[in-house]
């Protein structure tokens, strides 16, 4: 073994990584292994997931590129950066695009910030230029744009005659044209390359039309159609290297829907004991419980796997009386 790959191996991180993966494909010896941590953007390193029980990818140590993050989900930011090295952040709120991405490097690894308007095409095209000039290739794409509008809702005292179609329509644009002009963009670099790998983000609300939230959920829905339609449009014209896949999130607690599921005092409120009621794991989701699915995605794990939703959810969907 080399002094450099000596050293490495005594650090913490090092240990904790070859304890995770187990074993390592696609090296010479151990010490080929360790050296390519010492020197970056010399290949890609392949390794046995014991998660999941197959080869995926878990470190890139050369463009290993993901360009569309979970919006304001710095835990799947940290744990694609453990399981990648470089990530390039993507949004429109400057301060907090920044703060994740220093965040990340923070940590060791390399990432990128590129303030970007999902909805404006133009705004996409100059961060997909400079994506390319930084690291000369894109290999995930993960569209996480999305929100609601209170006026896009229906609440138990309204009725559809009350709805505010400027705000569907913005809801609309935000969830639905912002997942198709970010993946028009960067579906004709991958198709350039032969090879790339798209992942939408849908919603329970694509599969079951919930109450009081019409908007968003027709948008979701039209994002899982559009999740569909790419996949046998990209595989057909280009190959088998490009695939298109999304998850659609079951009911986590976040800002947006915090004051919708729980009281001030922390309590249920009735549409969150409803849903409580409804789920048969008898809680709500955590962040970190949409990892597994997104590295499972994002991996040659699920290379034979296009145009599916993959639902997380405790088994709502599945849930009868």
């Amino acid at each position: 073994m080399s002094d450099v790959a000596s050293q490495l191996f005594e650090r913490e991180a090092i240990r904790e990584l070859i304890a995770r993966v187990g074993r390592v494909l696609d090296t010479k010896d151990f010490s080929a292994f360790i050296a390519s941590f010492a020197e970056p953007g010399s290949y890609v390193l392949r390794a046995y997931s014991p998660e999941i029980g197959k080869e995926m990818i878990w470190m890139s140590v050369k463009r290993a590129e993901l360009l569309r993050l979970l919006k304001e989900s710095a835990e799947h930011v940290h744990d694609l950066a453990d399981r990648t090295h470089q990530i390039t952040v993507d949004q429109i709120s400057l301060e907090k695009g920044e703060a994740l991405a220093k965040s990340v490097k923070d940590k060791g690894f390399e990432a990128s910030f590129y303030q970007t308007d999902v909805n404006d095409k133009e705004s996409v095209e100059k961060t997909a230029e400079a994506i390319m000039k930084a690291y000369g290739r894109v290999d995930v794409l993960v569209n996480g744009a999305g929100g609601n509008q209170p006026g896009a809702t229906i609440g138990p005292d309204k009725t559809i005659f009350d709805l505010d179609v400027d705000a569907f329509k913005k809801v609309v644009d935000l969830n639905l044209f912002g997942t198709v002009i970010p993946t028009m963009v960067f579906a004709k670099i991958m198709a350039d390359q032969k090879q790339g790998n798209i992942i939408n983000i849908s919603s329970e609300s694509a599969i079951r039309p919930l109450t009081r939230v019409v908007g968003y959920g027709a948008a979701k829905a039209a994002v899982t159609n559009f999740t569909k339609y790419m996949s046998i449009e990209l595989a057909t014209k280009f190959g088998e290297g490009l695939r298109v896949n999304a998850f659609a999130p079951g009911f986590f607690i976040s800002e947006q829907n915090r004051a919708l599921l729980t009281n001030p005092d922390g309590s249920l409120t009735a549409r969150g004991n409803t849903i409580i009621a409804h789920t048969p794991f008898k809680r709500f989701g955590e962040p970190e419980e949409l990892l597994g699915t997104l590295h499972w995605l994002a991996s040659d794990a699920s290379k034979f796997v296009t145009g599916t939703l993959t639902v997380i959810d405790g088994g709502f969907d599945a849930f009868c009386i």
